[in-house]
């Protein structure tokens, strides 16, 4: 349900639950090598967010966060001074930080580490080839999202997943989220 999105309510807050949940046995009995987050720009949404990353950061995953829409620098200067020490140290400790197009880079603010922001494009070309045989640098990849839905880039994620794959580049994916 969008309509409680950025809400203090009980559904939320059990989903947050069992999705840190599996989360932790997904890095538990898979161990993969890199795990996605989509960083949501409110308190709330950011706060359940920076959660995932520091379970994979304990889970001795790589982590990969995504910035959706341009607002997250701008929302780290207006947070509660704890709150944003917080989101610094999670952040840095990510290995990488993508955003969509060049200006939301330049958005970010220090909270952020720009040596780690990756400019990737909207959109995908299509590719309907088969998999390649894995490289010897190749990876399992994890993505986690309390909210799966075409709003909040899935269509994206799974044409960049089918190209990974059929580059060698991923062995596997794992899916976690709603």
């Amino acid at each position: 349900e969008l309509g409680t999105v950025g809400r203090l309510e009980l559904v939320n807050v059990l989903l947050a639950l069992r999705h840190f949940g599996r989360l932790i046995k997904v890095l538990a009995t898979e161990r993969p090598d890199i795990v996605h987050v989509p960083l949501a720009q409110n308190l709330l949404g950011l706060g359940r967010d920076l959660v995932f990353v520091a379970i994979s950061l304990l889970g001795r995953a790589k982590v990969v966060g995504q910035v959706h829409g341009g607002g997250l620098g701008a929302f780290l200067s207006r947070a509660p001074r704890w709150f944003t020490a917080l989101a610094r140290v999670l952040l840095h400790r990510c290995s990488a930080l993508v955003v969509m197009p060049r200006w939301q880079a330049e958005r970010l603010g220090p909270a952020v580490p720009a040596e780690r922001t990756v400019v990737i494009p909207h959109g995908t070309e299509d590719n309907p080839s088969s998999p390649a045989e894995p490289r010897p640098d190749s990876f399992r990849a994890l993505y986690v999202s309390s909210h799966l839905h075409e709003s909040k880039g899935l269509e994206a994620l799974v044409a960049a997943a089918t190209r990974a794959q059929a580059a060698g580049v991923t062995t596997e994916w794992e899916i976690v989220g709603e």
